[in-house]
């Protein structure tokens, strides 16, 4: 019975061994190995960046129509910083700047005339023609920004 036994193991030991001699690449199966993701192209990471560059640029929007002219520049100027390749969101951001910039110079403007001490209160009245100031510089560098603008 031993005999048998060492018999049956030697030749199957024989089979194992002339199977594995033959044909290498049948004998065990090939798995593809997984390939590292490609690096994101500069157009994907500026189209991303672009996208979440104008999502901010819409809340500033809207702080900004909401009278909130420190929130508005503060994300206004976060874009910069944030998304460097969003090129069309970073001139959209000057323009918005600018408005917040005059709009915001206009309302101080309003307001001194509204209390009508300007033309009897010297500080007041230096304080409105500066706003005034202001509003005329950034109205002429909106427009200057306007016909300057690109599109990347």
């Amino acid at each position: 019975m031993k005999r048998y036994f060492f018999l049956l193991f030697i030749s199957l030991l024989l089979i194992t061994s002339c199977g594995s001699q033959g044909d290498k690449s049948s004998a065990s199966p090939q798995y593809a190995q997984p390939q590292p993701p490609a690096p994101p192209t500069s157009a994907d990471t500026r189209q991303r960046e672009e996208a979440a560059a104008q999502a901010v640029l819409d809340t500033a929007r809207l702080a900004f129509n909401a009278g909130g002219y420190d929130a508005a520049r503060n994300m206004v100027k976060n874009i910069r910083t944030r998304f460097p390749h969003a090129l069309n969101a970073r001139e959209d951001a000057i323009l918005l700047l600018d408005s917040i910039e005059m709009h915001e110079a206009a309302s101080r403007v309003a307001r001194l005339d509204a209390t009508g001490r300007a033309t009897t209160d010297e500080n007041i009245a230096i304080e409105r023609a500066k706003a005034a100031d202001k509003v005329a510089f950034y109205s002429e560098k909106l427009a200057h920004d306007q016909a300057a603008r690109k599109q990347h």
